[in-house]
């Protein structure tokens, strides 16, 4: 856990880094508080070890305090370290998982992929392929950390909010790539058994299919388009951890159900018959892949009688549940393997500790974890909301010798006493009546929900904000939604009022729905006229009937989405917990009415307002493309995570516009060649060569250590020295093997194997004419890398002819979906946007700059233009370029459609080059690669490109690209 005090003093951004690079500054932390002092590196992982809670004087309830001291988590930490030596190579892996880091790293993909989300595989990838055959210790000490046990976990801890889905998806890719590359590679496996905590999650999870029309694999771009059709091996079956309880074999009578024992085993499932029932979509797979989501409800409970003696009755039930589900789950997997077998056990989770009455120390990390973001390096980041909690009010202490805690810190302590022995549909004297300091804290909160609300209401596409509250019992939860919907006819919170409008404020039950038993009777009299309004918005849909639970459960998993059951939800109330998973990004206030006897709570409901609303960068001076901060504004959760200081206030967001395919316009489309990459098609002939200063290939070795020193827990320390290993020509040889490999195929992908000792005579030369530097070992240390061979490789190729004339030319090599257009587009954007007229197939011009407006309105007045777009991220159009031997991605500006007199149009790429030191390699590649292949093909029409350095010169450019005078016109 992390319950840290945060003191940033006012005006200083709390967002210190970037989400897509390793984290750089971390805040000071003193004595369990982060004070505004930064510095410069990243922040060790650490746990903590909490004091033992005190009680304050005439208080019957224990009081949350911050850590009695941090330590760092050694084990973790020395992982990331080796992982991070290893990623300046990330050599002796397979090449598809070289394709794949190479894919998921690439700093110019559309949507780039968190730098938690890929430390994670990094890790994983480490400990499955590099570790095991170059550096054994850390798999034996990972088994060490598993207890020895049967199944061998790895847990990756991820903040609420950074994406551990898509991390689930990029484990899936990895390992159904690989299984397709090397079917007898026994690491890999194409079978995934996806297990989670409820159907909430579980129908969630649905996009780790690849066959699932939101598959993640296609919305986050997680496989290079060449290897999509790969995917369509894995077997992905997603369930929940309550389908490994063995079953009744037969329905009995409720006479008969009482006779039956909980032993016998003639009445049940045997455990084979419940391995065979879970898997049965994954046929006879074996040696499966399990992969948890929210994993800290996995492990071995083993309770000591001492742990719950001085617990209420109410948390006694609460240990006893929390440990069934932890055996059952844990059970189920064990039985998976006795009877199929685990290849792998993958966790995920924000907080994987063992809890209270589990039979280990509270709040424990488990420990095969194996990386760490924890929520303060996601804060730092600016990947998640920032809890704002209240620190300071005008209260004043019972007496002199109190500390004052503000009223809004922690409501339930105040109101406990007039809810006890509250039962359902039961009020406090009067309808609707509520204990002072809730109504005070709901009606505080509300009025700055609604300001937020109504600011959004009046923002063009900005999202809607979500009110949630956290009861500790349906009694509790049914008080404050009768007063919330306008139930109890008070009708003071009126952006929450149910009628014959619709539903605005839900009821529900987190644990209930999820397990999929029916409501109890209790809950769904709490909830009868919320339930009828839904089934009467049912109904006007023209849809078919649900039953109660699978009703409130679309209702939730829809919450603000337009044309859903859930789109006009505004206040969510929940009995006890909300569910995990959970991935509404539109929560924005958080109340809490229960209590929170661990932090390990506090981080879990404060979890569900993290997730942001907005993942666009903010490009303004001094925050390097760092997002802007985001607040969720929280009451009644006793987190010690902010304290200290005045938050930055979250402002308003910014106006959005919607740019969309006009359905009028579809003449107007535009169409374009999706190119992933290049063949240089060479004559069988002899080729030549000639090494100059241009051809010298610079090393950055400062990332190459000389000597490591390695020690283990125990005994002497070992000496590495990296240069006395390397041997000249077997590097040599190396780099030739890559040349081979990338650069003399043919389009059919058979190799020219016959050409290898030439290529090894070029690397040869190419090294001994000085063309690396530094020279020496240094240098061929680098070399030894396989991306660095790579890169190298690149380098000498681009010294290399044909000894004789003849077609010495580039064809492109085309994604599995070889077209794109402009149909389809539609997206919402905070940038300004012109309005586009009827030559554009899209609505309006995205303006990333200036100028790009004033190209618009030259474009439109332009005669010879016959339609026109800018090319956005949602277009799509991108052309490959190389650099270090690496292939990136460049987006042009406008595609355009020039009338040049034939029959066909000619299709104009517009440029606008600045002064970007990368702009000539781009510009290089389009010149010398993606026009020659492309006109080349015959298959696209006729493309040409036009770059201007000044948008005031763009008329001109276009005459020219036309063959006319631009003052003639001819």
């Amino acid at each position: 856990m992390t319950p840290y005090n945060v003191l940033v003093p006012d005006g200083v951004s709390p967002i210190l880094n970037s989400p897509f690079v390793a984290p750089r500054r971390h805040f000071k932390l003193e004595d369990g508080t982060l004070s505004g002092d930064v510095i410069e590196g990243r922040r060790s992982s650490v746990r903590i070890l909490p004091a033992p809670p005190v009680r304050r004087k005439g208080q019957q309830t224990l009081d949350i305090e911050g850590p009695d001291r941090v330590e760092e988590n050694p084990w973790i930490n020395r992982l990331r370290a080796q992982v991070a030596l290893w990623r300046v190579r990330h050599d002796n892996v397979t090449p598809t998982t070289r394709r794949l880091l190479e894919h998921w790293t690439d700093p110019d993909r559309p949507s780039r992929l968190f730098y938690c989300q890929i430390e994670a595989l990094e890790t994983l990838i480490f400990l499955t392929e590099v570790a095991p055959r170059h550096d054994r210790r850390w798999v034996e000490e990972l088994r060490v950390h598993n207890g020895e046990g049967d199944l061998l976990r790895m847990a990756s801890k991820m903040a609420t909010g950074s994406g551990k889905t898509v991390v689930m998806a990029m484990i899936v890719a990895w390992h159904t790539l690989n299984k397709a590359a090397n079917p007898q590679d026994k690491r890999f496996g194409d079978a995934f058994l996806v297990v989670a905590p409820g159907l909430t999650i579980r129908d969630r999870l649905c996009v780790l299919r690849p066959s699932d029309p939101e598959n993640y694999y296609d919305k986050r771009d997680l496989v290079p388009e060449e290897d999509r059709k790969k995917l369509g091996r894995a077997k992905v079956h997603v369930v929940n951890f309550h389908q490994m309880r063995r079953r009744k074999l037969m329905e009995l009578g409720e006479a008969k159900e009482e006779l039956l024992r909980p032993r016998d085993e003639a009445k049940v499932e045997t455990e084979r018959q419940m391995v065979e029932r879970v898997l049965r979509e994954l046929g006879g797979a074996r040696n499966v892949i399990i992969l948890n989501d929210e994993a800290h409800h996995c492990y071995d409970a083993r309770p000591r009688d001492e742990e719950v003696r001085g617990l209420s009755g109410d948390e006694k039930k609460a240990v006893k549940a929390e440990n069934e589900k932890a055996r059952l789950w844990i059970n189920g997997l064990r039985a998976v393997a006795r009877h199929r077998g685990v290849r792998a056990v993958y966790d995920l989770s924000a907080t994987p500790y063992y809890l209270r009455g589990s039979g280990w120390p509270e709040g424990t990390l488990f420990p095969w974890v194996v990386s760490d973001f924890d929520l303060l390096e996601a804060i730092e980041a600016g990947i998640v909301k920032i809890p704002r909690l209240p620190v300071e009010d005008d209260g004043t202490p019972a007496s002199l010798e109190e500390d004052h805690m503000p009223l809004f810190r922690n409501v339930y302590e105040r109101v406990k006493d007039d809810l006890k022995g509250l039962k359902r549909g039961e009020d406090l004297g009067l309808p609707g009546r509520l204990p002072g300091e809730l109504e005070i804290a709901l009606k505080t909160l509300y009025r700055h929900f609604e300001r937020r609300y109504k600011a959004a209401e009046a923002t063009p596409g900005a999202a809607l904000p979500v009110f949630i509250v956290v009861a500790n019992n349906v009694a509790t939860s049914d008080l404050i939604y009768r007063r919330l919907s306008g139930d109890a006819g008070m009708q003071d919170f009126p952006l929450f009022v149910n009628g014959p409008g619709g539903v605005s404020t839900i009821l529900v039950d987190s644990e209930q729905l999820d397990s999929g038993d029916p409501l109890p009777a209790d809950f769904k009299k709490a909830a009868a006229r919320e339930l009828e309004l839904l089934r009467e918005t049912l109904q006007r849909q023209g849809r078919d009937e649900m039953d109660d639970a699978a009703l409130l459960r679309e209702t939730m998993n829809t919450v603000g989405r337009p044309g859903t059951l859930g789109r006009r939800i505004r206040c969510v109330v929940s009995v006890s917990m909300l569910t995990e998973g959970w991935d509404a990004n539109t929560v924005t206030h958080i109340l809490g009415v229960r209590a929170f006897g661990t932090q390990l709570l506090c981080e879990q409901v404060v979890g569900r307002g993290l997730r942001r609303m907005s993942y666009e960068p903010s490009y303004e001076e001094d925050t390097d493309g760092r997002f802007s901060p985001e607040y969720a504004e929280v009451f009644g959760v006793p987190f010690t995570f902010v304290k200290g200081g005045r938050a930055p206030t979250g402002g308003v967001a910014k106006p959005k516009t919607l740019v969309y395919s006009v359905p009028t316009r579809r003449h107007q489309t535009i169409a374009f060649p999706r190119v992933v990459g290049y063949r240089r098609r060479t004559p069988r002939g002899r080729l030549v060569w000639s090494f100059e200063p241009k051809d010298r290939f610079i090393l950055n070795t400062r990332d190459i250590p000389g000597v490591t020193i390695t020690q283990g827990v125990i005994g002497e320390e070992l000496r590495h020295d990296t240069y006395d290993q390397q041997r000249l020509q077997a590097v040599l040889h190396k780099v030739a093997q890559r040349l081979l490999e990338e650069h003399f195929m043919d389009p059919d992908t058979v190799y020219q194997p016959d050409r290898y000792p030439e290529l090894v005579r070029a690397v040869r030369e190419w090294y001994e004419a000085g063309c690396v530097l530094p020279p020496g070992k240094r240098g061929v240390a680098a070399l030894d890398t396989d991306e660095i061979a790579r890169m190298a490789a690149h380098k000498v190729r681009e010294a290399l002819n044909p000894s004789e004339p003849g077609e010495n030319y580039v064809v492109p090599e085309l994604a599995p979906d070889p077209i794109g257009d402009t149909d389809g587009v539609e997206f919402w954007t905070s940038k300004p946007v012109r309005a586009a007229s009827e030559l554009s197939p899209l609505s309006g011009v995205v303006l990333d700059s200036g100028w790009e407006g004033d190209a618009a309105f030259t474009l439109e007045t332009f005669d010879g233009v016959l339609r026109y777009v800018k090319n956005v991220q949602r277009v799509g159009f991108r052309i490959p370029w190389f650099k270090d031997g690496r292939r990136r991605w460049y987006e042009p500006d406008f595609i355009v459609h020039l009338d040049d007199g034939q029959d066909d149009p000619l299709q104009v790429i517009v440029e606008v080059s600045g002064d970007h030191p990368d702009k000539p390699l781009k510009i290089g590649a389009v010149r010398n690669l993606w026009l020659p292949a492309i006109n080349r093909h015959g298959g696209f029409g006729r493309w040409e490109l036009v770059e201007v350095k000044d948008h005031g010169m763009l008329r001109a450019a276009l005459h020219q690209a036309l063959g006319q005078d631009e003052l003639s016109g001819v």
